[in-house]
């Protein structure tokens, strides 16, 4: 609805006419009523009320998933298209239980990260005032500013929980126009041909002689600088800050959340050429390559992740069939972070599914499935399993698969994926994880399928034969009815096996 187009309001009621003349007649004489005789029929009526939309309304959000996504729970005592009638809206956090009113949520922070952009959070259409709280009764502001369409637009400045200042930005239709106050320094420009680096934002960036920390740059339209300034062209030339050949630790991070910022790489320079430590990490903060460098001189090789080391829960593929073409959500709740999905998981897919298992989301793209990797807080482990020489694993996939309830088009899929890290092996060790591995990585699916199908193979490479106990198989065998899900992926264990 348009706030600007709102019904006729008088004490708190509707005036309504049916009549087909535009001048309000008494039913029982035929002639116009007065003024006062409408405003009494007004005041009379009890039992037509409405909503007044410039008082504003309590919605409640989250920050949930391995992503520390923002996103709106719930819309309190309205419906998401009545919220978007209301100037202004107070946004409070999710508590889990009337003792928790009065917690404060410091993840609520995340908007800043997320550029203070609420269109995935949920309020895209929304165009008015926004008052985030760190908690419910509302004691602790985060921020207050103006979206349009659910992008910023004009000051925002966001506080702490003791109402320190963390970030003042200024936004325009949602573009990043200005920065005052930074974690790190954001108002820079980099040229890879010179390699120089150029600090606005000294006061926010420029720790001392020595120590200069960045993060993405407003000014970077590319949104690459950062990845350049490590690629092995900028070493070329002299390395320099503001004009001058830097000496010192130069730290790139990631946009910090409520927690402490994640590294993105660490270089040490001597008058603009590497020196010591350079230091490279991944989305999670994890350290992916260690070298060490002497007068620009490439000295030594300290760490380097390789494939064997970037564990996990791999290839996750969601298959959907309903019975008849069936709008479908689908939630996972992941013990631990995402590393990889498409279509991009963001609070969820939504996706139209026909029988034949094709998926087409909301903006209108195909998909045969849906796809996740991540990696648990708590890994999988091997309680009982198979044993089979690496020349025999494929032929055992081929029989015991189908059993399980994967069709043949599916079994094939499972197999040419994993086939490469399993044939060659003297032995491999293989075990089908049911209850550890539902509890961790928890799928709901709305409407609720007739048979859910979850294959996920734990498996160890081995030189050797182990004692193990033998898993029984027959209790994963199923078979398919009516509106099925089905699910396969592996994990590889990296860990020895007595």
């Amino acid at each position: 609805m348009n706030r600007h187009l709102l019904p006729l309001l008088f004490a708190g009621s509707i005036l309504i006419s049916c009549s087909d003349d535009s001048t309000p007649k008494d039913q029982t004489s035929g002639n116009e009523k007065s003024q006062d005789s409408i405003v009494s029929d007004i005041e009379n009526t009890e039992d037509l009320t409405v909503t007044n939309y410039s008082n504003g309304a309590t919605i409640v959000a989250m920050v949930d998933g391995p992503d520390e996504d923002f996103f709106i729970e719930n819309y309190g005592d309205y419906d998401k298209e009545s919220i978007l009638n209301f100037t202004s809206l107070d946004i409070v956090p999710y508590v889990y239980g009337a003792d928790d009113t009065t917690v404060v949520y410091p993840a609520m922070q995340v908007i800043g990260r997320d550029n203070f952009d609420l269109t995935y959070a949920g309020l895209g259409e929304y165009t008015g005032t926004i008052n985030l709280y760190y908690d419910a009764i509302k004691e602790h502001l985060a921020i207050n500013y103006s979206v349009k369409n659910g992008k910023p637009d004009g000051n925002c400045t966001l506080y702490d929980p003791e109402g320190n200042i963390i970030i003042e930005r200024v936004y325009k239709n949602g573009v990043w126009q200005y920065s005052g106050k930074e974690p790190f320094s954001v108002d820079w420009t980099f040229d890879q041909p010179t390699a120089s680096l150029v600090i606005n934002d000294v006061e926010n960036g420029v720790r001392n002689d020595s120590l200069v920390e960045i993060m993405h740059s407003f000014q970077d339209k590319q949104g690459n600088s950062l990845d350049l300034m490590i690629e092995k062209a900028t070493f070329n030339s002299v390395f320099q800050i503001n004009g001058e050949p830097f000496t010192g630790k130069l730290m790139a991070y990631q946009h910090p959340t409520y927690y402490d910022a994640f590294p993105e790489f660490e270089l040490n320079f001597k008058d603009g050429l590497l020196h010591g430590d350079i230091k490279i990490y991944n989305w999670y903060g994890s350290l992916e390559l260690h070298e060490i460098f002497e007068n620009g001189v490439y000295a030594e090789e300290v760490f380097k992740m390789d494939e064997s080391m970037m564990d996990g829960v791999a290839k996750p593929i969601i298959y959907i069939y309903p019975e008849e073409e069936t709008e479908v959500a689908v939630n996972l709740k992941f013990d631990g972070r995402l590393t990889h999905t498409y279509p991009e998981y963001q609070h969820g897919w939504k996706v139209t599914a026909s029988p034949d298992g094709t998926l087409i989301d909301e903006e209108g793209k195909e998909y045969y499935a849906l796809y996740w990797e991540g990696k648990e807080n708590i890994p999988l482990t091997i309680p009982n399993g198979t044993i089979l020489k690496g020349s025999e694993t494929i032929a055992f996939l081929e029989e015991e698969l189908p059993k399980m309830g994967l069709n043949a088009r599916e079994t094939n899929e499972f197999i040419i994926f994993w086939m490469p890290y399993l044939e060659n092996n003297p032995y491999n060790l293989i075990h089908f994880a049911s209850d550890a591995y539902t509890q961790m990585a928890d799928l709901n699916i709305t409407p609720q399928p007739e048979t859910m199908i979850r294959v996920m193979m734990v498996f160890q490479p081995l030189e050797n034969q182990v004692e193990i106990q033998k898993q029984n198989l027959s209790e994963l065998y199923q078979e398919r009815k009516g509106f099925t899900v089905v699910e396969w992926g592996g994990r590889l264990l990296n860990v020895a096996v007595n």
